[in-house]
């Protein structure tokens, strides 16, 4: 790590930060759990806007790129970046593909189809949508998560949010639509 002085480089890295970790309803403790950074407080000098800022070790930007979902040019702050990582975009894209062929999804519930639609967006895309990170979108402790799979009681709230993380309409949960991809607010 190292300390910015003089002309900043990356003027915007803290509040994009600071914005997806709060998005998640993150502490700067689970950043740092995620990262695996042990010092209490490093975090927090990632997203400083003074003299204790520090840019973190590429490591552990890839580390919360991954977490985020984000293309690394939006988490470093380029005003113009787009938000999703290519990876993510592929993983939707597959995700959409795959969905329209399943028309045994058009004769379940809600709540069956979110569980079904996750298992699916696991298996096509593991490295997109592994279970800690889809736990963490949707406000829920990995095995709390699990459990939920294996229940199937999913909320409409939880049903939003799962949603908003594989990038489809949370309305083709609860219709016959054809699925599609959700227009992200920014």
């Amino acid at each position: 790590m190292f300390m910015i002085s003089g002309t900043d480089p990356l003027p915007n890295l803290p509040r994009r930060l600071k914005e997806l970790r709060q998005e998640l309803g993150w502490t700067l403790e689970d950043v740092a759990e995620r990262v695996g950074v042990t010092q209490r407080g490093v975090a927090s000098n990632w997203e400083a806007t003074n003299q204790r800022r520090r840019i973190p070790p590429i490591t552990t930007l890839l580390a919360l790129q991954r977490w985020y979902g984000v293309s690394m040019d939006y988490l470093l702050g380029h005003p113009d970046a787009e938000r999703d990582s290519p990876a993510v975009k592929r993983a939707r894209k597959n995700l959409r593909e795959q969905l329209r062929s399943m028309t045994e999804l058009e004769k379940i519930a809600p709540s069956n189809r979110a569980r079904r639609v996750l298992t699916v967006a696991m298996e096509l895309s593991p490295e997109v949508f592994f279970l800690e990170r889809v736990a963490a979108y949707l406000f829920l402790e990995t095995v709390d998560l699990v459990e939920l799979m294996a229940s199937g009681l999913w909320t409409e709230a939880l049903v939003e949010r799962l949603a908003a993380i594989l990038g489809l309409k949370s309305e083709w949960f609860y219709s016959l639509e054809p699925v599609e991809e959700a227009s992200r607010a920014e």
